[in-house]
């Protein structure tokens, strides 16, 4: 597993085999002998676009890998954890174990900290777990040097790891083959609902009206967008765009921090929440397929959606606890057809990972998606 650190040696004293230094748009690196690559046009800033430099001057680091960081107007916690996952992972490539990556002084929050250790770890990711041969490459130590030292500043090095290591845990499940990991429960729970479960490609009925999501699913949901701005850019821009238009219409109701995304818990804020979007599409549905984009990396709320779970009411009076499905589920069922149909939830491991990130909140799908 990846060592994470924060080392506040100077710059010019990390020891490290490649240093990540990201640059900007329209200003020119002189440092670590660049000067000239970037007047010849060679390193011009933009995103994601990486130059490696192989024993540069003025610095103990083996190597200094330039990263594109964009235009500095635009540059935050979000491009942080992009760059950092890139750089990464093609650093791993190279079979370099020593990374380290600076953050300017100006740059240097608990946020970009926490989202420089999230990317690395992101970045690091392997899905092929179960894939024999001893080429496989990893990264021993990782550490993110910023100047001078606070617990702020650690304590945010401790968020992103867990963080991180939340989101491969789901990327994980969503990679496990069948023959290891199966979704026992749905299967079981179709099987005995037979013809009362009618849930198929294509229908929409669970996709239209907001719904909260906890801290997990949201990592879930982050964790494929990642993988999709990689792999496929196309697909994760339609659903940004989607995603913003979704949050430009309601951002004025928003029963909440309409600038986190996260909910309120008041009373009034759980009122308002009942009549919240209720009518709008989710910004994951792909309203030409009616195809969910995101559906690798689904919340746990649209996983179990159509057989009947079990659901308490506020109070936890036993009194109150009843059997929800999907309404064009189980027309005509008795009471006894629907509670033999019943499907169990993983409500132990769910609640163990989100200890791990305790204190983030609800939310719902289109910050998630944008995070």
């Amino acid at each position: 597993m990846m060592r994470i650190t924060m080392d506040i040696t100077p710059l010019h004293q990390v020891e490290a085999d490649a240093l990540i230094v990201p640059v900007f748009e329209g200003l020119r690196e002189q440092r670590f002998g660049a000067a000239e690559l970037t007047d010849a046009g060679e390193v011009t800033g933009k995103p994601l676009e990486l130059t490696l430099l192989h024993h540069p001057p003025g610095v103990s680091a083996s190597r200094v890998l330039l990263a594109g960081a964009g235009k500095s107007d635009g540059w935050d916690a979000a491009q942080l954890r992009r760059l950092s996952a890139a750089a990464v992972r093609y650093l791993m490539t190279k079979s370099l174990k020593r990374i380290a990556l600076a953050l300017a002084p100006a740059d240097a929050s608990a946020e970009n900290v926490s989202a420089a250790v999230e990317g690395a770890i992101l970045g690091e990711f392997e899905p092929d777990r179960y894939k024999t041969g001893d080429d496989k490459k990893s990264v021993e130590r990782f550490a993110v040097v910023v100047e001078g030292n606070s617990p702020d500043l650690a304590a945010a090095v401790e968020r992103g790891r867990v963080l991180a290591e939340a989101q491969n845990f789901a990327r994980g499940l969503v990679n496990e083959p069948a023959n290891r990991l199966t979704p026992s429960a749905l299967v079981e729970a179709a099987r005995r609902a037979g013809d009362w479960l009618v849930c198929k490609p294509g229908c929409t009925q669970c996709c239209y009206g907001a719904f909260a999501i906890n801290a997990l699913d949201a990592l879930r949901l982050r964790a494929g967008m990642e993988t999709l701005r990689v792999d496929e850019p196309a697909l994760a821009a339609k659903i940004e765009g989607r995603a913003r238009l979704w949050m430009e219409e309601h951002r004025a109701e928003f029963p909440g921090d309409a600038a986190t995304g996260l909910l309120g818990d008041t009373e009034e804020d759980r009122a308002r929440f009942e009549d919240f979007a209720n009518e709008t599409a989710c910004p994951a549905l792909d309203p030409a397929t009616g195809r969910c984009d995101v559906y690798a990396w689904r919340p746990m709320t649209c996983r179990v959606f159509g057989p009947p779970v079990r659901v308490e009411g506020e109070s936890g009076d036993a009194d109150e606890v009843a059997l929800g499905h999907c309404e064009l589920c189980f027309v005509g069922a008795s009471k006894e057809d629907v509670t033999a149909c019943e499907m169990a939830l993983p409500q132990e491991a769910e609640t163990r990972l989100l200890d791990e990130v305790e204190g983030a909140g609800e939310t719902v799908v289109a910050f998630a998606l944008l995070r």
